[in-house]
């Protein structure tokens, strides 16, 4: 009857990037890192990490089922000998190395 109308949400696109920063000592050798992307708190896709960086891009910013704004987050998948935090920002992480600790003992003989 020429009254009906379909209003469509014009797709926009977001792109989500980050850093890592490694604390460890001079010459230790890094483990491949996975950046885990969510989109409203699930699972949505995995990158590695390319020197100490990474991007997820051409991400929708919009469910068109019901037009909300998609919320995206990241997590590191572990990191063996390694701990993990995650930045206020919510995209920089930094790995401090897990340190072993030794014990030094001895003693003192007079002459």
């Amino acid at each position: 009857d020429g009254r009906t109308f379909t209003n469509t949400i014009e797709q926009d696109y977001v792109s989500v990037s980050g850093t890592k920063t490694w604390i460890a000592p001079e010459g230790t050798d890094y483990p491949a890192v996975t950046i885990q992307l969510l989109r409203d708190g699930t699972a949505f896709a995995t990158t590695l990490l390319e020197n100490n960086a990474y991007s997820f891009a051409n991400l929708d910013k919009y469910d068109l089922t019901d037009g909300h704004e998609y919320e995206y987050t990241v997590e590191e998948l572990d990191v063996e000998g390694f701990t993990s935090e995650l930045g206020e920002d919510g995209r920089t992480f930094t790995n401090t190395i897990e340190q072993d600790y030794v014990s030094v003992s001895g003693s003192i003989t007079h002459i």
